[in-house]
């Protein structure tokens, strides 16, 4: 008897080790969204979750994470979730590799920003995106205060507010031939 309770406790006790060192060594997380005020918030694009093949695994409509963040809320008259979009702010890191090539888009924070429209920067990306091109969306995937580039090049710049961007073919239409 004592043998048997011996040998279940070793087995057990391996059994939890292996699967905690899974957890640790797993490569994605779950963004866990809010369901308050605020959005949540990553400083690394690795902490968005990807599949097993290194794709996004979820559409993210993606804001400069403080005060745009704050401001997304009242911008639109859709909630998250809507076309399978979850709301996620870049702060650090993830918004320098996503935003960064913009130029000089650095404090969202200030009382200066005070209209979503005018003021904040948003892109949609999109699920199925491989993990080492996630930071890169195409141009038109942009909302940059008020404007949308379609090619990148400055020749055709569509003025929009955010409901508009994320309806159009830049964002939620995108998600409506895709499982979400």
């Amino acid at each position: 008897m004592i043998h048997l309770l011996l040998l279940l406790t070793m087995l057990t006790g391996t059994l939890f080790a292996i699967i905690y060192s899974i957890a640790l060594s797993s490569s994605t997380a779950e963004v866990v969204l809010a369901d308050g005020g605020g959005i949540t918030s990553v400083s690394n694009l690795s902490d968005l979750p990807f599949d097993e093949n290194d794709h996004l695994s979820s559409h993210f409509l993606a804001v400069p994470a403080g005060s745009c963040g704050s401001l997304l809320k009242d911008a639109v008259d859709f909630k998250e979730g809507v076309h399978g979009h979850k709301w996620v702010g870049l702060e650090g890191e993830a918004f320098e590799s996503v935003f960064g090539h913009l130029g000089d888009y650095e404090d969202y924070s200030g009382e200066e920003v005070a209209d979503f429209n005018t003021d904040c920067l948003a892109v949609c990306l999109e699920k199925g995106t491989l993990r080492e091109v996630v930071a890169r969306p195409l141009p038109h995937r942009y909302f940059v205060e008020g404007a949308v580039d379609q090619d990148g090049d400055g020749e055709r710049v569509d003025e929009m507010n955010l409901q508009n961007f994320f309806m159009s073919d830049s964002c939620a239409k995108v998600s409506e031939n895709t499982s979400a």
